[in-house]
């Protein structure tokens, strides 16, 4: 219950029990409720016509803490803690739903629609596996300076793992904000899935090189069969002989460095840009060999299939994928399928 007291000889009125402090005017009592002031943005605060010396507020985006107390000292407005300039933090409207997830990424962003004053220095995105990411961890962007829409990539995710993501943004006082929090759940890693530019076709296991227990790694093959080429003319001895696992892509860059035009097999992966990746490949036979483990889920021909491995200078490698039979010495000019592929 509040108590009314009036003291008219001395002019005071007290709100709560009725001992008053001799030298107040107003006195407020209470041991459990708080004394409420006005609550306005920095903008509406400046806002105010004609503030009155002594006015105080509390500005909700003003202050290192996010959030002050602020009084007009006649000429401007001032925090409690003596600042001289009010410190504003910036405005963020929005973290961008996550789009083009994957495996092991994901885009994100956000839109800061305002620096209310003090300018931005950096933004981004910050992303965990728990809840409220910050700048503090090392799994965030930065996207520059400035105040606008901005888009991030967010990499190196693991696959099947839901992941939280804010945008933030810090202004030159050193005050960092964050947008709301939102989450996406990357895509699961298996034989066929789609991403990558392709088609995974692969994965390492612990007998297989370049294996990481803590990261993914295999191949990805092209959806579809590039239509039956010359593995190269019967005139360079390329040097692309190597059969070990993993060799492909350094077969195919030997290939391509011998020669400067033509529609040959490893020539056309090297210059490929399919779905916005330039590492193509042709495979050396044990790379189709661990391929076409999963050939008809994969949309593999029983038919013949040129690798990168080369015998002699007429002569190279192809495989019968009808019945996964690796034949050596075939001669280049001959004309077969073949099927793009690059490591993840």
């Amino acid at each position: 219950m509040l108590w009314f007291v009036f003291f008219n000889s001395n002019a005071q009125t007290i709100i709560g029990n009725a001992n008053a402090t001799p030298t107040a005017a107003l006195e407020l009592q209470s041991t459990s409720k708080g004394f409420l002031v006005p609550r306005m943005t920095y903008t509406q605060m400046q806002a105010i016509i004609t503030p009155a010396s002594g006015l105080q507020v509390w500005c909700t985006n003003c202050g290192t803490n996010l959030g002050a107390m602020e009084y007009f000292n006649g000429t401007a407005w001032i925090a409690f803690d003596g600042a001289t300039v009010s410190t504003v933090y910036p405005t963020i409207a929005a973290t961008s739903t996550a789009s083009n997830i994957s495996f092991f990424s994901a885009t994100s962003g956000g839109n800061i629609t305002s620096d209310n004053g003090q300018s931005i220095i950096q933004k981004g995105i910050c992303w965990s596996t728990s809840t409220n990411p910050t700048i503090a961890l090392s799994t965030k962007t930065t996207e520059g300076s400035g105040a606008g829409t901005f888009t991030s990539n967010l990499t190196s995710l693991l696959d099947t793992t839901k992941y939280y993501v804010r945008s933030y943004a810090t202004n030159n006082l050193g005050v960092t904000v964050y947008g709301a929090e939102t989450f996406f759940l990357t895509k699961k890693l298996a034989v066929n899935a789609i991403g990558l530019g392709g088609k995974v076709a692969y994965i390492l296991t612990a007998t297989d090189p370049g294996y990481d227990a803590n990261v993914k790694h295999g191949i990805v093959v092209a959806i579809a069969d590039q239509l039956p080429v010359e593995w190269a003319p019967n005139s360079i001895l390329t040097g692309a002989s190597s059969n070990a696992f993993g060799a492909g892509l350094s077969n195919s860059i030997l290939i391509y460095n011998a020669y400067s035009s033509g529609q040959y097999a490893a020539r056309l992966a090297r210059i490929s840009t399919l779905n916005g990746y330039t590492d193509w490949y042709l495979p050396n036979y044990v790379e189709l060999q661990k391929i076409a483990i999963s050939k008809t889920l994969l949309g593999f021909y029983g038919d013949y299939y040129w690798t990168s491995s080369e015998n002699t200078i007429s002569t190279a490698t192809r495989m019968n994928l009808y019945n996964n039979e690796v034949q050596f010495n075939q001669p280049k000019n001959n004309l077969h399928r073949c099927r793009f592929a690059r490591n993840f």
